[in-house]
C-alpha cells in the first residue's frame, strides 16, 4: 500500500511540473503565439541559379539581421523557387516581443519534416519550436541590377512565420494517466498473492 501511495504522490507530482513547464514558456506565455512577418532583402550573385544572401530584414519586432555564422551557424541563404526555401542553417535576426528580447534563427529541419526555430531570450533560456514559414513570391521584385561584373540582383521578398499548434497534454491526463498505472498495479499485486 505504501508503494501505491509512493507512486501516486510521484506522478501528482510530476504532473505538476509538467504543467509548470508549460507556462513558464517565454515566447509563448499568456502574451500571445510567436509569430511575425516582413520583409527579407536579399541579393543575388548571376551564377548561383536562385540562391540569395539575406542582407537586411525588417518587419514588425523585428530590430536587425544576425550576421552570418553568429547564432547557431546560421547561413543566411535564401533559395527562391526551391522547397524548401531555407536550408538547415536558417536566417537569424533578432527581435521583440512583449518587450523581451530574443535571438531567433529560422531553418528547415530534415529530421523533423519542417520549419523550427531556434530562440534565445536575454536570460540564456534557449529553445526550439516548431514554426510554419512561408514567403510571398508575387511579391518577390528586383530592387536594382548593377552592370558591373559580375552582375547582382537585389530583391525584396515578404515573409511570414508563426508558430505551429503543438498538443501538450494537460496535467489531468497526467493523473488519469496515473490513476489506471495504479489499478493496473493493484490488480498485478492481487494475482501475485
Amino acid at each position: 500500500m505504501r508503494f501505491a501511495i509512493s507512486i501516486a504522490s510521484a506522478l501528482l507530482a510530476f504532473s505538476t511540473v509538467v504543467a509548470h513547464a508549460d507556462t513558464s514558456n517565454p515566447v509563448t506565455g499568456a502574451g500571445g503565439g510567436f509569430s511575425g512577418s516582413g520583409i527579407l532583402y536579399t541579393s543575388s550573385l548571376s551564377n548561383q541559379g536562385g540562391s540569395y544572401t539575406i542582407t537586411d530584414i525588417a518587419g514588425t519586432g523585428v530590430i536587425s539581421l544576425i550576421a552570418a555564422g553568429a547564432y547557431r551557424g546560421n547561413d543566411n541563404l535564401l533559395y527562391l523557387g526551391r522547397t524548401p526555401p531555407l536550408d538547415g542553417n536558417g536566417f537569424a535576426f533578432n527581435d521583440v516581443i512583449e518587450n523581451t528580447g530574443y535571438q531567433v534563427d529560422l531553418f528547415y529541419s530534415t529530421v523533423m519534416g519542417g520549419y523550427q526555430a531556434n530562440v534565445l531570450d536575454t536570460d540564456g533560456y534557449e529553445q526550439v519550436i516548431p514554426v510554419t514559414f512561408s514567403l510571398d513570391s508575387s511579391s518577390s521584385t528586383t530592387m536594382s541590377r548593377s552592370t558591373a561584373l559580375p552582375l547582382t540582383r537585389t530583391k525584396a521578398v515578404r515573409f511570414s512565420f508563426a508558430q505551429s499548434s503543438v498538443v501538450t497534454p494537460e496535467p489531468a491526463s497526467f493523473v488519469l494517466l496515473g490513476t489506471g498505472l495504479l489499478g493496473v498495479m493493484g490488480l498485478i499485486r492481487r494475482r501475485a498473492a
